[in-house]
């Protein structure tokens, strides 16, 4: 009996097909401005409904989002969407990448979190000397600048002067 009952447990659990978040972090340490990759994908179905959080300009406060993508990878019967983030912090400090929600089939899934060192970069003021900021140049306007800026005054100008001439010929 118990054997039946270990048999049919193992042949369930076979069948049955369980949603997994495979989140990695292709580096923990980096400069200030350097980027961090973080990648996530999701085994799926055909049929499957799956909804990701919509990620704006930035993750966290401290942490700015430069570029998202979606890849679909079909291997075999294995199908997964990738979603690769790179992103970047430009203050110094150790940083949180919190979990992200995805909904698969109306049941939530959260990936992995992150922390991440975001370590300053140091500068040798005894070699190097710092230059004062320089002032504001001015930039000087062409007639080209102008015409792309006012062009709508001048063709009005023109057709009123038109319309002016044609009247007082008439």
């Amino acid at each position: 009996m118990k054997k039946l009952l270990l048999l049919g447990s193992l042949f369930c659990s076979i069948l049955s097909f369980s949603q997994e978040i495979e989140t990695k972090i292709d580096t923990t340490k980096v400069r200030i401005g350097e980027p961090v990759r973080l990648t996530y994908s999701v085994d799926y179905k055909n049929g499957d409904k799956i909804q990701f959080q919509n990620l704006t300009d930035t993750l966290s406060y401290h942490l700015e989002i430069l570029d998202q993508k979606f890849d679909t990878v079909l291997d075999g019967e294995q199908k997964k969407i990738i979603h690769q983030i790179d992103l970047t912090s430009f203050d110094q400090g150790e940083f949180l990448v919190r979990s992200i929600p995805v909904e698969i089939n109306g049941e939530k899934f959260k990936t992995k979190s992150f922390q991440i060192e975001v370590q300053d970069v140091e500068i040798d003021t005894a070699s190097t000397t710092i230059q004062p900021i320089k002032p504001v140049m001015d930039e000087t306007y062409t007639f080209k600048d102008y015409w792309r800026k006012y062009w709508i005054y001048g063709v009005s100008f023109l057709v009123l002067f038109i319309i002016a001439l044609v009247l007082i010929v008439l």
